[in-house]
């Protein structure tokens, strides 16, 4: 089990981006030019949706923090 601060201080030394829910740490998919496309397309369509709302739209550089309870971590798996 790791703790938010060891997952914070890692991931900032990782060579590969990670999320971490409920004690674990996930390898994030990327790095790829399919992914950057597609990552691309999907934040226009989101922004282009949620345009005059009080939704934002960001990419997979921002941290988010979600207190304990309110959001679940979803695993896709290809």
């Amino acid at each position: 089990m790791v703790t938010e601060q060891d997952y914070l201080a890692l991931d900032r030394a990782a060579e590969y981006k990670s999320e971490f829910c409920g004690g674990e740490m996930y390898p994030m998919s990327g790095r790829t030019g399919r992914h950057s496309r597609l990552a691309i397309r999907l934040i226009v369509v989101l922004e282009n949706q949620l345009e005059g709302g009080n939704c934002l739209v960001y990419n997979s550089d921002m941290r988010v923090h979600v207190e304990k309870g309110i959001a679940m971590c979803i695993r896709i798996c290809q």
